[in-house]
């Protein structure tokens, strides 16, 4: 049966990869979002285009595209999103993982997972989307309060004489920032690499836009306030938001990559909705992570396997068994039952020639 996909294949060629971008076309919002698929290589005149990071949310509940002339369904966050799109006339070239990527075919993921980081540096800019406007608009109150922030700062440099209980000691603001830090997208896992090498970013939320430097303003602005008086801001600062936004900014500042080992342990609490995404999704990261292959068709026992193997030849055993022990916990394997003899028996099924015992 034909798909979309059958009017945009995909070499799986790796010595020229291409990729599908998502055109989005004029169209009334009281027809179905228009989109087509287009394949293109890095090599050849590629089209400026976005990269979509969000979350996919539930799959059940979804909404109908026109995408290649066929209805194509989505997830309602990703609906929002084009349609907001839509509603901005922001038509033009987008990269989107759940349409761009034939998500029923292994072989195809595998490769295009393998180019994810190449994909995001390329983008001109990837667009941020926390997702749709809360009812009672107190995420249009949050993303208002991160905006003004800078202008708040500025003029009381300039000798203006507001206080901080006007803009962050009222609770009503810092409930409303607190709920937009603690949305579902800040704990998914590729938010990490797609956003640590993007070359730019922009912040959306609903009708709401930001540019990304106004949200490390507003972060820098939370961590000052904490120190000098952290009761009215304890909850803000503690949000997961404020921790990944310092360390993304840390890191597209200094191009200092860690090794896959330490990724491993300090996003052990990000979440995928494929388990082995809690490994893939730092590859691209990793100062060491060039040498994993993605391969979307085995357990998480041989990708631990497949992690030890391609450690450092200076790793010394008590390394190696850190390195299982931390994987399994991240792969939300029972650390309980945790059994190197395992580990052992699955090295040797797969032909690996480390020794972690």
């Amino acid at each position: 049966m034909e798909t979309p996909y059958f009017l945009a294949p995909l070499s799986h060629d790796t010595s020229a990869p291409r990729f599908r971008l998502l055109m989005l076309h004029p169209s009334t919002q009281v027809s179905l979002i228009e989109c087509s698929l287009l394949s293109y290589s890095f090599d050849e005149s590629c089209p400026a285009y976005k990269a979509l990071s969000y979350n996919w949310g539930r799959i059940r509940n979804t909404h109908q595209i026109r995408l290649n002339g066929y209805g194509f369904p989505i997830s309602r966050n990703l609906w929002a999103f084009l349609e907001q799109m839509r509603i901005q006339r922001q038509w033009g070239f987008y990269w989107i993982d759940a349409i761009c990527i034939d998500q029923s075919n292994t072989l195809e993921k595998n490769h295009q997972v393998q180019m994810m980081r190449r994909i995001y540096s390329t983008a001109t800019s990837v667009m941020i989307w926390l997702g749709e406007a809360s009812e009672d608009n107190t995420s249009d109150m949050a993303m208002d309060a991160v905006a003004s922030a800078y202008t708040w700062v500025s003029n009381r440099r300039s000798g203006n004489s507001m206080h901080e209980s006007h803009f962050i000691r009222d609770e009503r603001t810092t409930n409303a920032l607190e709920h937009l830090f603690s949305r579902d997208y800040w704990t998914r896992i590729w938010i990490i690499q797609e956003t640590m090498v993007a070359k730019d970013i922009s912040v959306h939320c609903g009708s709401k836009e930001l540019h990304w430097t106004l949200l490390v303003r507003f972060m820098v602005f939370v961590a000052t306030i904490y120190e000098k008086d952290p009761e009215h801001v304890v909850h803000l600062y503690a949000t997961t938001a404020m921790r990944l936004v310092f360390d993304w900014q840390k890191i597209r500042e200094t191009q200092r990559w860690s090794p896959i080992a330490e990724l491993i342990v300090y996003y052990a609490s990000s979440k995928a909705s494929n388990i082995l995404d809690k490994v893939y999704a730092l590859c691209g990261l990793a100062s060491d992570g060039g040498d994993i292959t993605i391969e979307y068709g085995i357990s998480p026992e041989v990708l631990i396997a497949h992690l030890l193997d391609r450690a450092p030849k200076s790793s010394s055993a008590e390394d190696l068994r850190s390195l299982a022990f931390n994987a399994y916990e991240s792969l939300e394997l029972n650390p309980t039952l945790f059994s190197m003899d395992e580990l052992l028996i699955i090295l040797e099924i797969e032909g690996h020639k480390r020794k972690i015992g």
